[in-house]
Order: structure tokens, then C-alpha cells, then sequence
């Protein structure tokens, strides 16, 4: 098991849109509306987000962030991990990783909440 500079509350699943996925991955998932209400006002829809994870460096993990846009085909990550139809999913918008070059790094992974199943006792 990893070590986290930061605490995890939840475990995730991410499924690559090339196929494949990661089951089973402890994150610390935090909802940032506010800040996407505030700071993206300007940009497209493509670029928002409602949610910040942070995971362990190394994850496998895609956004399909290119040069300014946003191509398609970024990954999902489903939370809970194991809730299979019953699971929030969020697209991702940007990973970055975060205290680059120290035994600290991490991913910090920009979320868009895609539609919860309705009713749900998970987000």
C-alpha cells in the first residue's frame, strides 16, 4: 500500500476510454463547485469542474488534455469502486501532478460529475 501526503476518504475505479480499467484505488475526493462556478466562467464546458481528486503518483489515470483543448476520450473514474450501476461517474478534465520530484508526489485529478444513479446513497 502506498503512502498519501494526504488522507484518503474513498475508493475509485477508473476505466480507460482506450479500455481496460483500474479497480480498487484509495483517493481523497473533494467537491469544488464553488471554484468552478467562480474561475470558469470563461471557459467551455469541456474545461469545468465540480470535483478534485488526489491519487497516487504513478496511476494510470488520462485526461486527453491537448495543447488548449480537449480532444475526447479522457478516462472515467467511478465512485465507490465495486458499486457498478450504482457508482457516480466523473470525467476527467486535467491531472497534474503535484510536489513534482519529492517523495510526496501525487496526482491531483480535475472531475466533472457526470449524472448520480438515481436513488443513491453515494455522492
Amino acid at each position: 500500500m502506498p503512502s498519501f501526503p494526504f488522507t484518503t476518504n474513498s475508493i475509485c475505479d477508473i476505466a480507460h476510454a482506450a479500455g481496460g480499467s483500474l479497480n480498487g484505488l484509495p483517493c481523497h475526493l473533494n467537491a469544488d463547485y464553488e471554484r468552478h462556478a467562480e474561475s470558469g466562467e470563461g471557459e467551455s464546458m469541456s474545461f469545468r469542474y465540480t470535483h478534485v481528486m488526489l491519487i497516487a503518483q504513478g496511476t494510470n489515470i488520462e485526461d486527453q488534455y491537448t495543447g488548449g483543448t480537449q480532444v475526447g476520450g479522457q478516462d472515467t473514474v467511478y465512485i465507490p469502486s465495486g458499486a457498478g450501476g450504482n457508482a457516480t461517474p466523473f470525467t476527467v478534465q486535467f491531472v497534474e501532478t503535484k510536489a513534482w520530484n519529492t517523495p510526496w508526489a501525487y496526482l491531483k485529478v480535475y472531475l466533472d460529475r457526470g449524472t448520480p444513479p438515481w436513488p443513491t446513497k453515494y455522492l
